[in-house]
């Protein structure tokens, strides 16, 4: 079983990789979806198969169904996210195509386009009003 706690601490050794459309490589190039298999790689809740089998040749805005499927293939579906959780964002009156992750009650961490790295930053009410959706590692526990 893997704490909550281990997966923000594994997701802030992320923190300052340069974002990569469709990066997976810590320190040199990740997006949002490469940072959760990144993460989950790392903790060893996903093997390097499973991760090969995940999608990584999406467009810059993916297709929401198939990241949905990919989520709910790899992920529990839960609500209301906390800590250590996914939270699955769209730009207001759009489908949600990107990922963050729940690091503290005020911040969330994330792949961002915009500054260009592996951020963590306050969780802001835009982001949480966008939220479709939320998704935890599978076996993961409190602590």
């Amino acid at each position: 079983m893997i704490a909550r706690s281990q997966i923000v601490q594994a997701a802030r050794s992320w923190l300052g990789t340069p974002f990569h459309h469709q990066g997976r490589v810590k320190g040199r190039g990740v997006d949002c979806a490469g940072l959760a298999v990144g993460v989950a790689l790392e903790l060893g809740i996903l093997t390097p198969e499973q991760a090969k089998a995940i999608p990584s040749n999406y467009k810059a805005h993916p297709d929401p169904a198939v990241m949905r499927a990919t989520l709910e293939t790899y992920m529990a579906r839960v609500w209301p996210a906390q800590p250590g959780d996914w939270i699955w964002l769209a730009a207001t009156g759009q489908q949600p195509t990107h990922m963050a992750l729940i690091a503290s009650d005020a911040t969330m961490i994330h792949a961002h386009s915009e500054s260009g790295a592996v951020v963590e930053h306050a969780l802001r009410p835009a982001y949480t009003r966008t939220a479709k959706g939320a998704f935890a590692y599978r076996g993961v526990v409190d602590g």
